[in-house]
């Protein structure tokens, strides 16, 4: 059964057309110590979710959770693409990230990749 600190992302094309989901779980994306990261970019070989728009890098975010005593989070790291990673409309430095609190009623939180024409909802 998902626990509270799991997580939904959710694609979704910006016309409405389609979209794309998956459920990262704080206990697979942890082993050990190491962070188990999920990466999004356009190399189809190299990533785990493509998006194959030109504006994407090959492995341009790597999305992850960190424990930090009894909160967790999940961390969004810019893979210093050319285009940039955006959260809820702030461009990450390039190499960045940004922890966003996993907590019960916390806002919805909106990732973009380069330009394409899609974004990352993570509720």
């Amino acid at each position: 059964p998902p626990s509270a600190d799991d997580v939904n992302v959710s694609l979704p094309s910006n016309d409405g057309s389609g979209s794309l989901s998956t459920h990262v779980s704080s206990e697979s994306s942890i082993r050990g110590d190491a962070a188990r990261s999920l990466i999004v970019g356009r190399q189809a070989s190299a990533v785990d979710i493509r998006i194959d728009h030109k504006s994407v890098s090959r492995r341009h975010t790597a999305l992850y959770y960190q424990h930090e005593g009894e909160t967790s989070v999940l961390v969004v790291r810019d893979l210093g693409g050319k285009h940039g990673t955006h959260v809820d409309d702030s461009r990450l430095e390039k190499n960045g990230l940004v922890e966003l609190p996993l907590l019960r009623g916390n806002k919805e939180h909106i990732i973009r990749f380069g330009n394409a024409p899609l974004m990352c909802r993570v509720i």
